[in-house]
């Protein structure tokens, strides 16, 4: 992505790793008092993207300002494990949260369909990550800006969401050959997207201004096994008006690859 200047820089893991990464600057951007969301506000070039409305249709689907965002094509296996479009991707041998995932994430999802209960397949929107499908048996969420199922398992790491817990995939990286366990904390870039510039931690966005934020963070990755041939290490991943994007930090020569299109953004409300 030659258009990519961003300088993400010092990210302080422990006092282990830093790593600095040239990225795409976003945009100047402003969201209004209708929860718009303006780009490059001022001047001949400004953009106004309005937030679209959305609904949960009966199929599992979303449908986003016009536009149906399918629930993919999955069951959840007796075991534990997912089917995916035809792939089945084993539960990892480690202990389950058991009815843990929405209580243990709490307040960082919005639930589009408050009547419907947690033990049921539904979709939520994440203040850090966007829109997710839950799969009410077990783990595994549906990512949707990643493309992505995900399997959290909070039983490991710092049990937190802003610490960091492990989770696993089978289908993340473009190319992905072999599942991998990689670890996710909110606190390695991931904000509140109700949380503007500069992320001190305090929301300063309604709920409903949330969808029109981009968000980027930090992926500890153990094996990129067909994507990336290096062995582990972190990886950024962030969302641009042209899509969502993922990179090996601290290498210049490794290029941007693209996940997914863009997806639409969605309202918390």
């Amino acid at each position: 992505m030659n258009t990519m200047k961003k300088l993400i820089a010092a990210l302080l893991i422990g006092s282990l790793f830093a790593f600095s990464v040239n990225a795409q600057t976003p945009p100047d951007a402003t969201v209004d008092q209708d929860g718009n969301l303006v780009l490059n506000p001022g001047t001949e070039d400004e953009v106004t993207i309005p937030v679209p409305e959305g609904t949960v249709e009966t199929d599992g689907s979303l449908t986003v300002g016009g536009n149906n965002i399918p629930a993919p094509n999955a069951t959840v296996n007796p075991d534990g494990s997912i089917t995916v479009d035809g792939n089945t991707m084993m539960v990892p041998d480690l202990p389950k949260g058991g009815a843990f995932p929405v209580s243990w994430l709490g307040s960082d999802l919005y639930d589009y369909q408050p009547n419907v209960p947690p033990d049921q397949d539904q979709n939520y929107f994440s203040f850090t990550f966007k829109d997710l499908r839950h799969w009410a048996n077990d783990n595994w969420f549906w990512f949707y800006e990643w493309k992505a199922a995900v399997y959290i398992n909070p039983n490991t790491g710092s049990r937190n969401l802003d610490e960091g817990v492990w989770c696993y995939t089978r289908n993340l990286f473009p190319g992905q050959t072999e599942g991998t366990w990689f670890y996710l904390a909110r606190k390695y870039n991931w904000h509140d997207l109700r949380d503007s510039k500069p992320y001190d931690g305090i929301p300063d966005l309604g709920d409903g201004e949330a969808g029109g934020q981009q968000f980027e963070g930090s992926l500890y990755v153990k094996n990129p096994s067909g994507y990336d041939t290096k062995g582990q290490g972190w990886f950024v991943l962030g969302e641009y008006p042209d899509g969502n994007w993922i990179k090996r930090l601290g290498d210049s020569s490794a290029p941007w690859v693209k996940l997914t299109d863009p997806v639409a953004p969605s309202p918390a409300n």
